[in-house]
């Protein structure tokens, strides 16, 4: 929305109710949450443009990011036997084993809400552009991705974008 010649708007965003319809592999996750989808994305943000004359312009935007929960497998919530069930343990006898299921919880396939933003500063002209920038200005703690590895205990994680500041130029030809 271009809500004055130098102040312009957004707002956007979704909310998602997926659910797993039928899965003839895991018949038990029907119901569930599709995996790999967030429950809401959600972005806000301005820009303002002020002219200072002979073709230079400041400007200046925040953008803020919100993302739902999100699965990451159709097993949610769950423990459930693992592909290594079952083990044998030694029960305590001198000379007997005992066999035990190895159960893992399907838990951790889960990533939590999380919201970032994002400031740029900085002065362009038709020709070039030099901003100063602000990535996650809030140092916000949140996973990109998780690879569910319950068997093993837990998950393989891929941590998004700690708070990164720079500066960059760039030139139009």
């Amino acid at each position: 929305w271009q809500a004055t010649d130098w102040l312009s708007l957004y707002v956007g965003g979704n909310w998602i109710d997926s659910e797993i319809d039928k899965n003839s592999s895991r018949p038990d996750t029907v119901g569930n949450d599709s995996p790999y989808t967030a429950e809401y994305t959600a972005n806000v943000g301005g820009r303002v443009v002020f002219p200072f004359g002979n073709g230079l312009d400041f400007f200046a935007s925040v953008d803020w990011s919100f993302v739902g929960d999100t699965w990451f497998h159709v097993v949610q919530a769950n423990q459930r036997p693992t592909v290594f069930g079952p083990v044998a343990g030694f029960n305590g006898f001198p000379d007997g084993f005992a066999t035990a299921v190895a159960v893992a919880s399907w838990d951790r396939a889960m990533r939590g809400s999380y919201d970032t933003g994002n400031v740029r500063i900085g002065v362009e002209t038709e020709r070039w552009t030099l901003p100063v920038f602000g990535n996650n200005i809030t140092d916000e703690e949140y996973l990109e991705e998780v690879i569910p590895a319950t068997e093993f205990g837990g998950a393989f994680i891929h941590p998004g974008t700690l708070q990164r500041w720079g500066v960059e130029a760039s030139v139009r030809f």
